[in-house]
């Protein structure tokens, strides 16, 4: 992982090269010799490796968080900077050069573009129904963003396996502005901890910050 840009000052070209290493990785089938409904992608393939993490066994132990930890465990940098390594190089394996960006918490709405990261979702619903993360696939059913001439042919849109559990599976569902996230403020209290576990415990739950609520720091996106 080379030195990384905030997402808001990609290029034109280095955001769409971003999109469609994402698009492509999710078109890229990892079993394209089971039934067609039981078939996925390489993105779900990542998404399912961060849900396991969270409940995995060890001797003497199950149901584990190996990708958080709890009080006194200190796995939430080092699993995810791991992580994040080896989805950047499945990215560049779809298209050379594409480095993952960084998101400023504090300005969502740059990125939150039909033609880049995509919207909120819709009223009611919350789900993003425009842009290359919508539940159809751009220029079909009710996505008005022009597809693009990259777009997999086999993608319909993006949506997560059915084999996850209900609360997981179907179209992408965001209500960034519907959430609290942090604020210049929220960030400066975190940096400004002492000790490696009060920064882990700020940054993963807010733990110590004065005003913020518990997990929004790292789950406010999620």
């Amino acid at each position: 992982m080379d030195v990384r840009k905030n997402a808001k000052y990609l290029t034109a070209a280095e955001k769409q090269d971003f999109v469609r290493a994402c698009v492509l990785m999710k078109a890229d089938i990892v079993n394209p010799r089971a039934p067609a409904a039981q078939r996925y992608g390489r993105w779900d393939e990542y998404v399912a490796v961060h849900r396991m993490i969270q409940n995995a066994f060890a001797p003497g132990s199950s149901f584990v968080n190996f990708g958080h930890g709890g009080t006194g465990a200190f796995s939430f940098f080092s699993w995810h900077r791991y992580f994040l390594s080896r989805l950047e190089r499945e990215l560049q394996s779809h298209v050379p050069g594409v480095m993952l960006p960084y998101w400023d918490w504090t300005d969502p709405a740059s990125i939150l573009t039909d033609t880049f990261l995509g919207p909120d979702g819709d009223a009611g619903t919350l789900i993003v129904s425009r842009g290359y993360f919508a539940e159809d696939a751009p220029g079909t059913g009710g996505n008005p963003t022009p597809a693009p001439p990259w777009w997999p042919a086999g993608l319909a849109g993006w949506r997560l396996h059915t084999a996850f559990p209900a609360f997981w599976a179907g179209p992408l569902k965001r209500n960034v502005g519907g959430s609290s996230l942090p604020t210049v403020f929220n960030l400066q209290q975190a940096l400004n901890m002492t000790t490696y576990a009060t920064f882990q415990n700020a940054l993963e739950s807010g733990s110590g910050l004065t005003s913020i609520p518990s997990q929004q720091m790292h789950n406010g996106l999620h």
